[in-house]
């Protein structure tokens, strides 16, 4: 009987150690499981607002969504944001434009016409916190690639307070700029770099330009206001022309050199911007192999330009506790860890199973509850004490 006891005794400590031992692996599973996701480097941001550009087609424009496909594919990616393109092709009023984040208007067609209350209509949009961009032609052969300038400027709203300047000879067609030395064997085609840009949000907003080269065909811009902060200029070495090839960059504006954009913050939050080229973010041919939005970092300028318009700022700088370097090294640790001690435990095991004191019946039998004690017959141990004491 004593021997039985015993055995269930170590049978029962036996299964409460291993009881315990299951507990403390199922904790210390689930705390390396924490500390394994929280080590983890983090993934990329999850997209948390989509932003929808309208691009208008109703002015006869020659520059359609489909001529600049490359530069508004290449959008959602590098802003980090889900960019839904939508085409206008009806009259700009407040129901036309509700719903878009930024509205872009590229250089109106030769026999366009602006409508009484568009630039209303696009004044009210931009009030309340949106973007508007236009983006205006030179003057080109091509009376279709040039565009009417005169209906741009019946478009854009006077608080921008600037122009497309427009030749002295035809009006539908745009003062260019020129440079002599800056250039790829075409004085139109004229090479600027990311110092001209007046402003440093336009180099930091997504990509940093700060070494960046673009290739410019483009019209000359003219601001009112000659101080405004943000800006791009040509370079000094550029100058403006008219179709005679005359001087036509007004010497009462005192610029240093042509300007090629010029944008503004109202105090409503809203943004403008008005460009003098729709053709070097466009797919229109540039050479027999290439487009002229491939040409130097034109593509990147464009995406610069559209998230300073949708208020798209990069992320702060996270100073991090543990780097990525760190978190690898710990996440690295962690697995090995988890693996030491499943080996530990294996062999633990096999000892026991190795010293016969594990077996497949006993093993399975952890959890079942214990088989109760046998109770002794007291009555009979009573009668027992009275014989003992009678014989006394």
């Amino acid at each position: 009987m004593e021997y039985n006891i015993v055995i269930i005794l170590n049978n029962f400590n036996f299964r409460e150690n291993i009881r315990d031992t299951k507990m403390k692996f199922k904790h210390y599973f689930l705390l390396s499981l924490l500390l394994l996701s929280i080590s983890l480097p983090a993934s990329a941001q999850g997209i948390e607002k989509g932003y929808i550009i309208l691009y208008d087609e109703s002015h006869d424009q020659f520059f359609t969504s489909d001529m600049m496909s490359t530069a508004f594919d290449s959008l959602s990616d590098a802003l980090g944001v889900q960019i839904t393109i939508k085409v206008n092709t009806d009259k700009f009023t407040t129901t036309s434009l509700q719903g878009a984040d930024l509205l872009i208007v590229s250089n109106p067609g030769v026999d366009s016409e602006a409508l009484d209350g568009e630039s209303d209509a696009i004044k009210d949009f931009v009030s309340k916190g949106t973007g508007v961009l236009y983006m205006s032609n030179p003057f080109s052969y091509n009376s279709s690639l040039a565009g009417h300038a005169e209906t741009m400027n019946q478009l854009i709203f006077a608080d921008i307070g600037v122009t497309m300047s427009t030749g002295t000879v035809d009006i539908d067609n745009t003062t260019i700029i020129v440079d002599e030395f800056n250039n790829n064997g075409n004085e139109t085609n004229v090479y600027i770099g990311a110092d001209n840009l007046e402003t440093d949000v336009f180099r930091t907003e997504v990509n940093n330009l700060t070494q960046s080269k673009f290739l410019l065909y483009s019209a000359i811009v003219s601001p009112k206001n000659p101080t405004t902060e943000m800006y791009g200029n040509a370079s000094e070495y550029s100058y403006a022309i008219n179709q005679n090839y005359d001087d036509a960059l007004s010497s009462e504006l005192n610029l240093k050199s042509p300007r090629w954009m010029e944008a503004k913050e109202f105090s409503t939050k809203g943004r403008a911007m008005l460009l003098g080229s729709t053709t070097m973010f466009s797919e229109y041919a540039y050479n027999s192999t290439s487009n002229w939005i491939d040409q130097e970092d034109n593509l990147k300028l464009f995406q610069n330009l559209i998230a300073w318009l949708l208020h798209i700022t990069p992320l702060p700088e996270v100073n991090e506790i543990v780097n990525q370097e760190v978190s690898w090294f710990i996440t690295y640790n962690i697995f090995v860890a988890l693996g030491i001690g499943i080996l530990l435990i294996i062999l633990w095991f096999g000892s026991l199973w190795y010293q016969g004191k594990l077996s497949i019946s006993n093993f399975f039998a952890i959890g079942k509850p214990l088989p109760e004690k046998p109770k002794k017959d007291k009555s009979k141990a009573n009668k027992k004490k009275k014989n003992k004491r009678r014989k006394t």
